[in-house]
């Protein structure tokens, strides 16, 4: 409980965390891609609880770590809370529309 308590936490924080995806290196790919492709057979066939939970710890140590450190680079993907506009770019027409 405490620890799904803290995972809770986390979840709602503002602290950065990189995505699982595509990464430059072809190793840290493979790793990334074996280890989630091992999470889903395991949670799915409930065997091994100790390694789902040795990965969720290790994703969310290394990553909130990784992320706090690289914080600049991962600005592209955040909200920043402002949603003025279109998909353009303009700003949005509040205007009631005829019809």
């Amino acid at each position: 409980p405490i620890i799904a308590l803290l995972f809770a936490v986390m979840m709602v924080s503002n602290l950065p965390l990189p995505k699982v995806g595509r990464r430059k290196s072809k190793a840290m790919y493979a790793f990334q891609a074996i280890n989630l492709a091992l999470c889903y057979g395991f949670g799915f066939a409930r065997v091994f609880p100790e390694y789902l939970l040795t990965a969720t710890l290790s994703y969310a140590l290394v990553g909130f770590a990784w992320g706090l450190r690289h914080r600049g680079d991962l600005g592209d993907d955040e909200d920043d809370g402002e949603d003025e506009g279109d998909a353009d770019g303009g700003p949005l027409d509040l205007e009631p529309q005829p019809g």
